[in-house]
């Protein structure tokens, strides 16, 4: 049987020697590469045929980190696997298709590996319960356009309450609370060109 085929994006030579260690002859996963930061990092990975791209999302540091599946979406038929040392959003966790956590010893991370390849759902960019709707889509490019709930609410012909609700959606799908955090996952979404906004 053919060896899973890891690469590993982490910046600690202490977790990536750890990591390999722990994939030695005996494992059913084989590490490939590894590189310490994200410049190239899609070129760099599409040059090895993988199964599976472990990497930390901390690297993506705040204001990216609701897009780190469009960032790889160029590396095709790959399962992105998260190397956590801490809690994340549970929207960070949903670009994922499994994580490892830094406590978990070699059969936990290989059965989680072993249970992402089985379940064969790579590239699947959002849960379908965490994507937003084309209207959720529209309300949020007008809310980063500094837009007031009644505002647009009369550009959209809804009701304010209506609004409200899609507002109220948009945030637990996104788990980002603040307008300013809203606006910079819209510009990050290319819901809205920086020249727009007020």
């Amino acid at each position: 049987m053919r060896k899973g085929r890891l690469f590993i994006i982490e910046p600690s030579e202490i977790v990536v020697k750890g990591l390999c260690d722990l994939f030695d002859n005996n494992s059913t996963f084989e590490i490939i590469g590894h590189i310490h930061s994200l410049r190239n990092a899609v070129e760099i990975v599409n040059k090895y045929k993988i199964d599976i791209l472990l990497v930390n999302p901390d690297l993506f540091g705040f204001s990216n980190r609701y897009s780190i599946r469009g960032y790889f979406q160029e590396c095709k038929g790959i399962y992105l696997a998260a190397l956590t040392y801490h809690h994340f959003p549970q929207q960070i966790y949903n670009q994922f298709d499994t994580f490892i956590d830094i406590t978990d010893n070699r059969i936990a991370i290989e059965n989680k590996l072993t249970a992402v390849m089985a379940n064969k759902k790579g590239q699947q960019f959002y849960e379908e319960s965490t994507a937003l709707t084309p209207k959720e889509q529209e309300v949020l490019s007008l809310i980063a356009k500094g837009l007031s709930n009644k505002e647009i609410a009369d550009k959209l012909h809804l009701s304010i309450y209506t609004v409200v609700t899609h507002k109220r959606n948009i945030s637990a799908k996104t788990d980002i609370k603040s307008t300013a955090g809203l606006t910079v996952y819209a510009v990050l979404h290319n819901l809205i060109d920086k020249n727009e906004m007020r």
